[in-house]
């Protein structure tokens, strides 16, 4: 009677164990999803022998902790269902997307689908999930979008997310926005990155922001803070802001290098942070300084500390007619009756990506102009110095004017009282404002380059495909569990049980 019960009972046990043992030996690590963009085979599975051909494919079959190895190729994440376009590659869920070969790596683009809708304003968009992994991937922004309001990478409600080893083209604007007061613990590190890192509306106050970190990296622009403002996109200032080390911080043509602000001046970045982002990066060489200021934006007024390279800078503590002279600028500013306690900076380069009026060309002079709020409407008379010999081949003296870039109207426009000085080598203006100049002069025949344009991207919705067995543990523990049962079958039919 007891042996009639006794040995089922092994045999379910032994099919338990070998099962539990299957498990534990190969449903280890995740698993691993290709795509290559020039597969040509029979079906498209995701293993390594029939990869998929889109990026859009592998995400939507992969699971939580999967890793979708990308092969090299040019990827346009464009989606379209027919003629609707339906998103770019937005992520949402916890996967790692990496280059398959480190030296060959994949290309992720996307061309502008004709929707300005909030979030759809990047290449790749990692949305409200955590523990997201980019690694080794080549990123342009969206091309032919509409307004400077892009990004190649955007990361909004994520925390843990981790960007490493990639090169990301900003389209002349931002390469990696953080928005959200949600997203937590974020890593970018050993980037190359032409555009600026934005952390926006309180990115990194949740979970674990104390931990961010911004390292390694090539930086061909700025980082750039964006608290609280009174525009309706950012109500959240920053409480954490990220460990910012061992990068190179090249800076925009404007000469910023980091760059915080927000409505409450308590809420900007720390003296003691610039000094240690001062300590712990390299910039390029000239002289940086942090400079503090505000301005009127979207109505309210909004505070700024920024970490600035080359910029002379000017502290007014008279009234009257005063004479500020910035010799490394080649500018003098004669300022009529200003306001005490008013301050100027002045930065000067040679190179913008701002198209050029029609039928002109750059002098190769370029001057970003700011005041405090204090000197609004005071009469300013310009002097900016020039080398004739370091003007374009060609270039007349007498055809130099001065043009102010209008951010309203997106374009160049003359300045009304302006003439050259050749003996003193300078050309004089007068202005009533400051902003960004820039110098041309006709050259009749020519036409000026254009600046970057900007990019975009997609994905393709599908019928989520079978996914592709990534782990023996289950069929192991099938078959095993088949066999234990069997072998028990066959033995006590060849035996019979004792006591029958």
């Amino acid at each position: 009677m007891h042996f009639k019960i006794k040995v089922p009972i092994i045999a379910v046990l032994i099919v338990l164990m070998l099962g539990l043992l299957c498990g534990t030996a190969f449903a280890v690590g995740p698993g691993e999803l290709y795509v290559e963009a020039n597969y040509n085979g029979e079906g498209s599975d995701g293993t390594s022998e029939s990869p998929f051909k889109t990026i859009r494919e592998a995400v939507e079959a992969a699971e939580d902790g999967d890793i979708v190895k990308v092969r090299a190729g040019e990827y346009d994440v464009t989606c379209f269902d027919g003629d609707k376009f339906i998103d770019y590659l937005r992520i949402e869920k916890p996967i790692t997307i990496q280059a398959a070969d480190m030296q060959n790596r994949p290309v992720l683009k996307a061309t502008y689908g004709g929707d300005m809708a909030f979030h759809r304003q990047a290449t790749v968009h990692i949305y409200k999930t955590d523990h997201v992994t980019l690694d080794g991937l080549i990123i342009y922004a969206i091309t032919d979008y509409p307004s400077s309001f892009i990004k190649a990478l955007e990361i909004t409600g994520a925390n843990h997310a981790t960007i490493n080893n990639c090169v990301i083209y900003g389209g002349g604007d931002t390469a990696i926005y953080l928005s959200g007061a949600g997203v937590g613990k974020y890593t970018i590190k050993n980037n190359i990155l032409h555009g600026a890192i934005v952390p926006a509306n309180g990115a990194g106050n949740g979970p674990g922001g104390e931990e961010a970190i911004i390292s390694g990296n090539t930086i061909n622009a700025s980082i750039s803070f964006t608290g609280k403002t009174n525009s309706g996109w950012d109500p959240n200032s920053f409480e954490n802001y990220p460990i910012i080390q061992g990068n190179v911080i090249n800076g925009t043509a404007q000469g910023m290098l980091i760059n915080s602000r927000d409505e409450d001046p308590g809420k900007l970045i720390t003296d003691e942070m610039m000094d240690r982002i001062l300590k712990n990066n390299r910039f390029p060489e000239g002289v940086v300084q942090a400079v503090q200021d505000s301005y009127e934006y979207y109505g309210a007024e909004l505070h700024r500390k920024r970490l600035i390279l080359n910029t002379e800078f000017a502290k007014i503590g008279e009234t009257g007619e005063i004479k500020l002279t910035f010799a490394q600028s080649g500018v003098t500013l004669v300022i009529d009756s200003p306001a005490d306690d008013a301050y100027v900076s002045v930065t000067r380069y040679n190179a913008d990506d701002r198209s050029a009026p029609a039928g002109v060309v750059p002098a190769g002079i370029y001057l970003r102009l700011e005041r405090s709020d204090n000197l609004a409407g005071a009469t300013v008379r310009i002097e900016v110095a020039y080398d004739p010999d370091e003007l374009p081949a060609g270039m007349c003296e007498d055809d130099l004017r001065l043009y102010r870039y209008s951010e309203e109207r997106g374009q160049w426009e003359i300045v009304a009282r302006q003439g050259v000085d050749k003996e003193g080598q300078f050309l004089w203006a007068e202005l009533d404002t400051f902003s960004l100049f820039g110098i041309f002069a006709g050259s009749p025949g020519e036409e000026s380059a254009t600046g970057d344009s900007e990019r975009g991207d997609t994905g393709m919705p599908s019928d989520r495909p079978d996914l592709p067995q990534t782990s023996a543990g289950l069929p192991c523990c099938f078959i095993s569990g088949l066999l234990a049962l069997a072998g028990s079958f066959l033995l006590v039919r060849k035996k019979g049980l004792p006591g029958r």
